[in-house]
């Protein structure tokens, strides 16, 4: 089974380590609930969504990753992102600021002395 790049996998919690990992499936990114495995590999956590049956929660039969879709496209992903550093109160006021903002990549070949 392949798991997650490490490059996309943020942990947040050492002591179960588990985090947050970039996916993207189906031309589609998202945020996904990630854990890195014994064998320290990185995969997504899977889930049994509740449905209602006779007035009762009842875990689906079909398990699928804890996920939160960003959207379609890199610009829409980024978007959001903004959008979240705003509630979360870091950063510039609005998206709008973000924009004025130089984004630069960061180099690898830069020699260090």
């Amino acid at each position: 089974m392949a798991g997650i790049p490490e490059d996309k996998f943020i942990m947040t919690d050492e002591k179960y380590q588990s985090g947050v990992a970039v996916d993207e499936y189906a031309g589609k990114i998202s945020i996904v609930n990630a854990r890195q495995g014994k064998d320290g590999n990185v995969y997504s956590e899977w889930a049994y969504p509740q449905q209602r049956i006779d007035g009762e929660n009842v875990p689906g039969q079909k398990a699928l990753p804890w996920k939160i879709l960003l959207g379609g496209s890199q610009a829409e992903a980024v978007s959001i992102l903004k959008k979240l550093l705003i509630m979360v109160g870091d950063g510039p006021a609005s998206e709008e600021d973000y924009n004025s903002v130089p984004v630069t990549p960061e180099k690898d070949d830069d020699i260090p002395f």
